[in-house]
């Protein structure tokens, strides 16, 4: 990507009423992305804290592999504890690609990739999070537990599972 410079600027306590949000800009030499994100711990004064997420990303790999691509979408979260230690996150993004300016001389692959596409995608995350000290547990354990569906509105169709764990 040649030499990146990325700006960043998070806040966890906004204005005092522990609102996060977080703002990231990275330009490159041939990469370009945008990055913010809001969070609303109790939505209407609940228990249930509520997100939104909008991103942009552009590369130009014209010398290294003939194409251009850009990306743009935003997202919604909401998350709710179960129990404690058990938390649901339910998300929902769309996400917007092309990809432009593809090389006369490209593959087969590349080619048929050439144009825009739309992506579709509800999910939820499942956290169960029973450690002692979040920035150095001694004791505990960290299950995260995710999937996302891809189709419903959007060219792109898939299923994705994820699962890590972590045991102190």
């Amino acid at each position: 990507s040649g030499l990146v410079g990325t700006i960043s600027v998070k806040e966890d306590n906004l204005l005092g009423k522990g609102q996060k949000v977080s703002t990231q800009l990275s330009l490159g030499g041939n990469q370009s992305l945008i990055n913010i994100q809001f969070t609303e711990p109790s939505f209407l004064s609940t228990g249930v804290s509520a997100g939104i997420d909008i991103f942009g990303n552009e590369d130009d790999y014209t010398e290294d592999s003939g194409y251009k691509s850009r990306e743009v979408g935003a997202g919604l979260r909401f998350g709710f504890p179960l129990s404690d230690d058990l938390h649901l996150i339910t998300k929902y993004r769309y996400i917007n690609n092309e990809v432009y300016d593809v090389a006369a001389n490209a593959s087969n692959l590349l080619t048929q990739l050439e144009g825009t596409s739309d992506l579709s995608e509800f999910g939820y995350d499942l956290r169960n999070n029973s450690l002692d000290n979040m920035v150095s547990p001694t004791s505990g354990t960290l299950i995260d537990f995710s999937q996302d569906l891809a189709g419903f509105g959007g060219d792109t169709k898939y299923i994705r599972t994820e699962a890590s764990g972590k045991h102190f």
